[in-house]
């Protein structure tokens, strides 16, 4: 389809009928996944007329390879054309799972981890990849996976990350698979287990940030509420438009991973440790041995020198405390008035000279208190972004520092 010119014009012209004719936002695209070169190519001629042919407004999306460069096709050179997807797409949707190395393959290993010592096989390097071919942060979603990759040990007794294995793991109802479990199932796998008496060994590996589960002689890797936490930071760090959950219906009844992951998310984004930052992340030659939440922020500014108490300030963040207390005494003096109006107000000068201590005293603590910086609790000194019908607040402070 996609290499005839006549054949991109009908499919796209169908797939927009449909569409419309259902009230869809938009469509996406799901080649998995341009094998060639010249497929690479005509996914860009794709793309570049189907956003020509759609009103503005209309969404385009494409589920995308876990990285820019397609590592397992069977020859050399597949890059996707990042041009046309960061101009004619809204955004990707990075299928950052089923990163299986493929020299694992009669032995235990992660199937989505976020970070991977001996590999390209991460979720960093893939995102990492998608944002050093040029294409936005703005505009990558990072995929997180609902289900589990399980296998059969050899020995249940050597049930660490690389032990030997015999086949695929069971077939389960939900993921009617064999080799795969949704999230519900293996967290019963786990409980039923437990209530059976039967050892279950559960490990959370810092370094690469990933989970497993190994319950007798069945083994399975999968992204635990600690591991989505940590994607999620990551995700932020580098300043991604957002993540999605694959496939959603593998959660468990209590919708465990996604109400947490929406939380985290929310919390996340609204931090000030992950403030102003894009592409903050770079996975490109050594994979990063932590994960980011246990490492420290890098300074955004050097100290000063100075041995005053000024110290911890920087020249630009003391500016802005200065305008902050301009601010605050101005909102002081205008609001020194007789409550009701009944009464007239006094003289400026002795407005200010009431205003004075109140003034000092909230000029102290934004100084000395990080967390009552801009007041916007007591003040709610926020600015709104409406999109969609979504009221996002997002501190003032953020303002100022863009």
């Amino acid at each position: 389809m996609a290499a005839d010119p006549a054949s991109r014009a009908a499919f796209i012209g169908a797939a927009v009928k449909v569409a419309r004719e259902n009230g869809f936002d938009g469509l996406d695209v799901a080649w998995r996944f341009p094998a060639a070169a010249v497929e690479m190519a005509e996914f860009g001629f794709l793309v570049a007329e189907w956003r020509a042919a759609v009103p503005r407004g209309f969404l385009l999306t494409a589920t995308v390879y876990f990285s820019n460069h397609v590592f397992d096709a069977p020859f050399a050179g597949v890059d996707y054309p990042s041009e046309a997807v960061a101009r004619s797409l809204d955004w990707v949707n990075v299928m950052a799972f089923g990163l299986r190395p493929p020299g694992a393959a009669n032995a235990t290993a992660f199937d989505a981890p976020l970070y991977d010592r001996a590999s390209h096989y991460s979720a960093s390097y893939g995102v990492v990849s998608w944002l050093d071919a040029g294409v936005p942060a703005s505009k990558v979603v990072m995929g997180i996976p609902l289900y589990g990759r399980s296998w059969f040990l050899r020995n249940k007794a050597n049930n660490g990350v690389g032990a030997p294995v015999v086949a695929a793991g069971p077939k389960q109802r939900g993921s009617n698979a064999t080799g795969a479990m949704s999230y519900a199932e293996v967290q019963w796998l786990a409980a039923t287990a437990t209530r059976g008496s039967r050892a279950v060994i559960t490990a959370y590996d810092n370094a690469s940030v990933a989970s497993y589960v190994s319950v007798g002689d069945v083994w399975v890797a999968f992204d635990g509420v600690a591991v989505v936490a940590e994607k999620l930071a990551f995700a932020a760090r580098c300043g991604l438009l957002g993540y999605f959950l694959w496939p959603v219906n593998y959660d468990d009844a209590n919708l465990t991973v996604s109400r947490r992951a929406s939380q985290v998310w929310t919390q996340t984004k609204i931090s000030p440790e992950f403030k102003n930052v894009t592409g903050g992340a770079r996975q490109t030659q050594a994979p990063v041995q932590r994960p980011p939440a246990l490492q420290s922020p890098a300074p955004t500014t050097a100290p000063m020198s100075s041995s005053s108490s000024f110290s911890r300030l920087s020249w630009r963040m003391l500016d802005v405390r200065l305008h902050l207390g301009a601010l605050l005494l101005l909102i002081l003096i205008k609001g020194g008035g007789v409550a009701g109006g009944a009464a007239p107000e006094p003289p400026t000068q002795a407005r200010i000279t009431a205003s004075l201590p109140k003034f000092l005293i909230l000029l102290f603590l934004c100084y000395y208190d990080e967390t009552f910086l801009c007041l916007k609790q007591s003040l709610a000194l926020v600015h709104a972004d409406v999109d969609d019908g979504k009221v996002i607040f997002v501190p003032w402070m953020e303002r100022v520092n863009s």
